[in-house]
């Protein structure tokens, strides 16, 4: 039972496993809501979210023995001042509730 981590391309098709492996994940839980597919997709996609004029990301999954196990995507985002140059590494899992939403459930 080995995990094997893999780069998301980001076309529609393997974005599209990505999405939904989150949905099936939560699936059941009362505090979820499932994003809109196509919306989650455009958002990942460099050809469709501005975003990506000024920053870069990566989505990555998860696979034990060949099955979706766990996904995230990592992102950077350079922040600019008149003195130095930062880049700032964002690591969230994707699709995954934020605590407060969580606690507001509860």
């Amino acid at each position: 039972m080995s995990i094997e981590i893999r780069s998301v391309s980001p076309d529609r098709k393997e974005l599209k496993k990505y999405v939904k492996f989150g949905i099936d994940l939560y699936r059941g839980n009362d505090c979820y809501v499932p994003p809109l597919i196509f919306e989650e997709i455009e958002t990942l996609m460099p050809s469709k979210n501005p975003a990506f004029d000024f920053c870069e990301a990566q989505s990555f999954m998860a696979l034990r023995d060949g099955v979706p196990a766990g996904r995230i995507t990592a992102s950077l985002f350079p922040v600019r001042s008149l003195t130095t140059r930062l880049m700032i590494a964002v690591i969230r899992p994707a699709g995954t509730p934020s605590r407060k939403a969580i606690n507001d459930c509860a």
